[in-house]
């Protein structure tokens, strides 16, 4: 629904010819920044993310082929359940499941959980070779008993936040690879503004 509040005859004009054909893609976790989508927003995080997806085939199918989960709320069964479905027509399943090991961080009580999850421990070794499980969460601690579980039977990154002068190099870098230029001035007011 278009309102116009002005007062004068509103004459709608047809396309512009010279307009460049809008290339639209839904993305909401990267272009909408809220709670839920605040961790995979990071920058770096995503290109990561974007590496290993595009390892698994085209867009359309590592698309319909990907599952994400909320950790916070996520069992057991039903992690190894979406580990244990067959991809759709391609030859690789992406799970990612934001928030899981935060629900380790906390307190003793947080802690004893750790036995009804040993079973996705146990379960990671033999789940099928086609499910790429993706787990994303923000600083965790050395202690935390899921963790350190995990990272005996694959692969962590981590992505801390940067600062100082590898930030403003990452700024530069980034504006290069977008065909801008940027000065050392504008450099440290992004680095005051935004962190």
């Amino acid at each position: 629904t278009r309102v116009c509040h002005s007062k004068t005859v509103v004459i709608p004009r047809g396309p512009d010819p010279a307009a460049p054909k809008a290339d639209y893609q839904r993305d909401v976790p990267g272009r909408v920044m809220i709670p839920a989508y605040a961790r995979p927003a990071h920058h770096r995080l995503r290109r990561k993310l974007d590496e290993i997806k595009s390892t698994l085939g085209d867009k359309e199918s590592v698309s319909l082929n990907t599952t994400l989960l909320d950790g916070r709320g996520l069992t057991p069964s039903h992690l190894i359940n979406a580990c244990n479905t067959v991809p759709f027509l391609a030859n690789f399943r992406l799970v990612i499941v934001e928030g899981l090991l935060d629900r380790f961080e906390q307190s003793a009580a947080k802690r004893a959980q750790m036995s009804e999850w040993q079973g996705v421990v146990d379960f990671l070794p033999m789940k099928p070779p086609s499910t790429i499980l993706v787990l994303i969460d923000g600083k965790l601690a050395k202690n935390n008993p899921l963790f350190k579980k995990l990272t005996r039977l694959c692969q962590a990154y981590e992505f801390p936040a940067l600062k100082g002068d590898r930030l403003a190099q990452w700024i530069g870098d980034h504006a290069a690879a977008q065909g801008a230029g940027i000065s050392p001035r504008a450099v440290r007011a992004l680095m005051e503004t935004a962190g």
